[in-house]
């Protein structure tokens, strides 16, 4: 008499990639990737077809400084950086801007306002008293952050430093058509 073979689990990380492309091909790119996250064996099955990821220039809205399509925040949102022990990481935070992982730390987003500031006193000196609270401001807002809808320091540093750079032009403009 023949002994009984021993049943084994079926396991769906032994399929053959066939399967799991046609898996993915039923997906959106958002949950594709999500997918393909789950494991070593999921990520090199997809990458034999093509994810159409969202990319933040791409998405973002015209005339406007975020994008209008949600697909990136979304997974963003998914794919959230974790500490080694694999829980969230307090330490950075999602911009709405660029659309980057940024530090939550105020030690280093004094260092970025300081550079900001350097760059400010050089050409507008009026401006630079004001800017230190300014900063301390963004960094405060960032830190203590009540809404995912901030924008990080440096994006919003950014954007101050384009405004007084467009105002800066406009004097000019202004100086040149009164002669």
């Amino acid at each position: 008499m023949a002994s009984p073979k021993k049943e084994q689990p079926a396991s769906l990380s032994r399929a053959p990639n066939e399967p799991w492309l046609i898996i993915q091909g039923h997906l959106d790119p958002i949950d594709q990737v999500a997918l393909a996250l789950t494991c070593k064996r999921l990520l090199s099955a997809s990458a034999i077809s093509t994810i159409m990821l969202p990319s933040s220039p791409a998405h973002k809205g015209p005339g406007t400084d975020r994008g209008e399509c949600k697909n990136l925040p979304l997974l963003l949102a998914r794919v959230r950086p974790l500490t080694p022990s694999g829980l969230l990481s307090p330490d950075l935070a999602l911009c709405r801007n660029c659309q980057l992982y940024r530090p939550t730390w105020e030690r280093y987003w004094v260092a970025v306002g300081e550079t900001y500031a350097r760059r400010l006193r050089r050409c507008y000196y009026r401006e630079a008293a004001v800017y230190a609270v300014y900063v301390k401001g963004l960094i405060g807002m960032w830190k203590n952050r009540l809404s995912t809808e901030v924008a990080c320091p440096g994006c919003q540093l950014e954007a101050r430093w384009e405004y007084f750079e467009r105002v800066k032009r406009l004097k000019l403009c202004y100086r040149q058509a009164g002669r």
